[in-house]
C-alpha cells in the first residue's frame, strides 16, 4: 500500500478549524509553525476524535500562577500600601505571569503526535514529489519540524498560544 499523492479530502474537523486563524495570536515563528501543525492534525482527525483529543488536553492542562503579593495590595489616599480584605492575587494582563509553570502532559502529547504525524506525511511527499526543488523544500520544512517539541513548547508556552487552544476548543464543541 503506498502513499496517496493526490491527498484526501476535508474532514468535518478540518471545515471547523477553518474559522480559527493562527495569525491572529502575535506567535513567534516556532509556535506558529506548532499552532499550525496541531490544526492540521487535529483537522485530519473525525470531528468527534478531535474534539476528544482538544478536550482531554483543555483538562489536563493546569497553568499555575505565583501569587502576587505586591499585585493584591493598592495604595489608599495617604499612599500608604493598604492589605485587601480577602487574600486573593490579581490577575493583571502581564506575559510575564506566563513564565510559571504550565502541567500539560496531554498537550505535550498531542503536539509530538502533530509533528510525527506532519514528519510522516512530507517523507511520503519527498516520494510524490516531480522535481528536485520540491524535494529540496519539502526536505527544509522537514528540518523545521524535527525542531518543535511539545515538551519545550510548554515550557515556553505563550498567552497567544493558550488562546489558541481555547479557540481550537471552542469550534470543536
Amino acid at each position: 500500500m503506498g502513499y496517496d499523492c493526490e491527498g484526501s479530502g476535508d474532514g468535518k474537523a478540518r471545515e471547523l478549524l477553518k474559522l480559527v486563524d493562527v495569525g491572529n495570536y502575535m506567535l513567534d515563528t516556532k509556535e506558529l509553525v506548532t499552532a499550525k501543525l496541531v490544526q492540521t492534525y487535529l483537522g485530519e482527525q473525525e470531528r468527534e476524535s478531535a474534539w476528544k483529543l482538544i478536550q482531554e488536553v483543555v483538562e489536563d492542562t493546569v497553568l499555575l500562577l505565583p501569587a502576587d503579593k505586591g499585585a493584591a495590595k493598592g495604595k489608599d489616599d495617604t499612599g500608604d500600601i493598604s492589605e485587601p480584605a480577602e487574600d486573593y492575587t490579581i490577575l493583571s494582563v502581564k506575559l510575564e505571569l506566563l513564565h510559571s509553570e504550565v502541567m500539560a502532559k496531554r498537550l505535550v502529547s498531542l503536539i509530538d503526535d502533530a509533528v510525527e504525524s506532519m514528519e510522516y506525511d512530507i517523507r511520503e511527499e519527498i516520494v510524490c514529489a516531480e522535481t528536485e526543488e520540491a524535494v529540496v523544500v519539502r526536505e527544509i520544512v522537514l528540518q523545521v519540524i524535527e525542531e518543535i517539541n511539545g515538551k519545550q513548547t510548554v515550557e515556553n508556552i505563550t498567552l497567544g498560544f493558550l488562546c489558541f487552544l481555547a479557540d481550537c476548543y471552542k469550534a470543536l464543541r
